[in-house]
């Protein structure tokens, strides 16, 4: 037996569990963190019907959650079945021994049969330091592409008037671009299942509840065509901040090399936003640069921040995790593009 298995019970919540465990979230986590005040974005993000994406470790004699591991299912087709990891930590309690919520996330992976885990967010000092050095998984920072807008001014970001940089994009790729507005106009354009061979694989379920129906944040979803057979969607987001905006691409599915015809829409955005950007892993630099992308990493002056509640005026690292190194990463995998209030 598992030296675990004497002290701890491991299995998937139920609806039962979420009082128990937004409790833990305000006492263990954070304290008024909104995973553990609102009830409403906690069942938004984590229940589906009687199931509740959460994996815990119980301790058996006090039957209190001791280490706890949020998840974000995009497919349930058996060998397919993918996930984005959410909040992911062990009780402050010093009788807990170590390594118990590693052995939590074992013991989840094993229950849900998964073809692909991937982790966004990871923190540099604790899981990602396990990812790397422990379970040998592929990790990294996801890279931060920006595409500069001419509003004449930066009130969000930071831009030195040394650099004068205007990247174009490639004239050689052109695409049709259709708004889809509704969960019928995105069906109509497109059949997801098309692409489940791709990793993640993320459903017309899970696609439409996040971007269609979420409580809070409003999604630009685009359809981008490109001959009679390929078909790539791209999702958008606005942040406004000091009377200005960006457009932050939280998602992109379907045939990822889409992206790169995506110059001529991108370039009729520069009037109204600050700037575009674009937090990935895996998608081709090329494919990038041809849509009129810059690497942030190549621009150490520019300062495009990450964080606006509150707002901190700093470029960040974004640590990812994943168990198949073929996969494309986004931000809006995992948790990174949660509101942190209602």
């Amino acid at each position: 037996m598992n030296r675990f298995d004497d002290t701890f019970i491991f299995r998937l919540a139920t609806p039962d569990d979420i009082d128990a465990i937004m409790v833990f979230f305000d006492e263990n986590w954070a304290k008024n963190h909104i995973l553990s005040t609102s009830k409403e974005l906690f069942e938004y993000e984590f229940r589906d019907g009687e199931r509740v994406n959460f994996a815990l470790a119980i301790d058996k004699q006090r039957g209190t959650i001791e280490a706890l591991w949020g998840f974000y299912i995009y497919n349930e087709i058996p060998g397919k079945k993918d996930i984005g990891g959410g909040p992911w930590f062990v009780s402050n309690r010093k009788e807990n021994p170590p390594f118990l919520g590693t052995e939590l996330l074992k013991r989840a992976s094993e229950m849900l049969r998964l073809r692909c885990r991937i982790g966004v967010g990871d923190n540099p000092d604790t899981s990602y330091v396990y990812h790397t050095r422990i379970e040998k998984i592929p990790t990294g920072v996801l890279k931060h592409y920006i595409i500069p807008g001419d509003t004449g001014t930066h009130r969000i970001g930071v831009f030195p008037e040394k650099l004068d940089i205007r990247p174009e994009p490639s004239k050689e790729y052109k695409a049709e671009y259709i708004e889809l507005h509704s969960p019928e106009e995105f069906r109509a354009f497109i059949n997801l299942e098309n692409y489940s061979d791709l990793v993640p694989y993320k459903d017309e379920r899970y696609f439409i509840k996040k971007y269609f129906h979420h409580i809070k944040n409003h999604y630009h979803v685009i359809g981008i065509k490109i001959g009679d057979n390929k078909k790539t969607i791209i999702v958008s987001r606005e942040q406004e901040y000091n009377n200005a905006k960006i457009l932050r691409i939280i998602d992109c599915l379907g045939d990822r090399e889409g992206i790169r015809f995506t110059g001529d829409y991108f370039s009729g955005l520069k009037s109204k936003y600050e700037y575009v950007d674009f937090y990935n892993y895996g998608l081709p630099e090329e494919f990038l640069k041809d849509a009129g992308f810059i690497n942030l990493a190549e621009y150490p002056d520019i300062v495009c921040p990450d964080f606006f509640n509150p707002y901190v005026l700093e470029n960040r690292r974004i640590y990812y995790s994943t168990t198949i190194a073929n996969c494309i990463i986004c931000k809006g995998d995992g948790d990174q593009d949660r509101p942190n209030c209602l």
